[in-house]
């Protein structure tokens, strides 16, 4: 403990996830400790007093982090424009908050090029705003779930929400989505990298997201399924992109850490070529022989 919390990775998250949710710490206290005088004195109906303190206290929250909190500190994508990465050693989790605590869910695409944006657009998708990079207000969200494209909650990876959203025409519980992010440059191609976490809503939940807890769409846990149909329909739009698995991720059970559960392989959207086949020949051979390995 002398060395710091930080040199303790679990007392690190445990830090860090106790931070994230202490506004929703504090107003279970204050409601308990309202509940518990309130039994003290006497009160009539102490536990309604209590349990309408916490609902109202939690729809503030909901609202305050939706509409006002949730484009803090996000970093601009100029900023990791040149950073140089490997396919091989990105992390293909997602989590709905800053701590590694939350239930992880699939980054399980990846596209090679300048953006993904013209794929999507090909392909159908509809570009969804997002809470921490578009301004949107209460009138706007009521709008958009009017139109049946209702925002994309964040989900973070390496810190920092998706740069792009979209979903195919579906209804407001059941949609297929895609989340966007930008990676870097891939240090063997040198083209950009963008990583996707695919998925299907199939209904909605009450679930802990962000520091607070708030009413969600639940995610099918069988994301390969999504992610072939993506290859399929990437090889019917045309012979412009090319679509393989790759074995990036691991294989993976759905559990208590986990909101899902896949077999490893990636997608890789990439223009024209192959990813494998743009590889100079002895990194070719290299990448082969690690995913035969692993």
């Amino acid at each position: 403990m002398a060395a710091g919390v930080d040199n303790v990775p679990i007392l690190g998250e445990a830090a860090t996830f106790v931070s994230e949710h202490k506004y929703t710490l504090g107003l279970t206290l204050v409601s308990l400790a309202l509940l518990y005088f309130g039994i003290k004195k006497q009160w009539r109906y102490s536990l309604l007093k209590a349990s309408s303190l916490f609902l109202a206290g939690a729809l503030a929250l909901n609202y305050s982090h939706f509409f006002w909190w949730s484009d803090d500190a996000v970093v601009p994508l100029t900023q990791t424009q040149n950073v140089e990465v490997n396919l091989t050693e990105l992390d293909y989790k997602v989590y709905a908050g800053q701590s590694t605590l939350y239930a992880a869910q699939a980054l399980n695409v990846v596209y090679l090029g300048e953006s993904p944006v013209k794929l999507m657009d090909e392909l159908g998708w509809i570009q969804n705003k997002t809470f921490s990079r578009s301004d949107i207000e209460l009138a706007d969200y009521v709008s958009l779930l009017q139109q049946r494209t209702p925002p994309v909650s964040d989900l973070l990876w390496n810190g920092q929400p998706q740069h792009f959203a979209f979903q195919l025409p579906g209804t407001l519980t059941h949609r297929s989505h895609i989340r966007w992010w930008y990676a870097g440059i891939d240090a063997q191609t040198k083209q950009p990298v963008w990583v996707g976490a695919l998925s299907y809503d199939d209904g909605l939940k009450l679930t802990p997201y962000g520091g607070i807890v708030t009413v969600l769409h639940s995610i099918s846990p069988d994301v390969d399924v999504e992610r072939e149909q993506l290859k399929t329909d990437v090889f019917r739009l045309n012979d412009r992109w090319n679509a393989e698995n790759i074995q990036l991720a691991s294989v993976t059970k759905n559990n208590s850490q986990h909101d899902y559960f896949t077999d490893g392989h990636v997608l890789v959207v990439s223009e024209q070529a192959s990813y494998v086949n743009n590889l100079q020949p002895s990194e070719s051979i290299e990448f082969i022989t690690m995913n035969t390995q692993s």
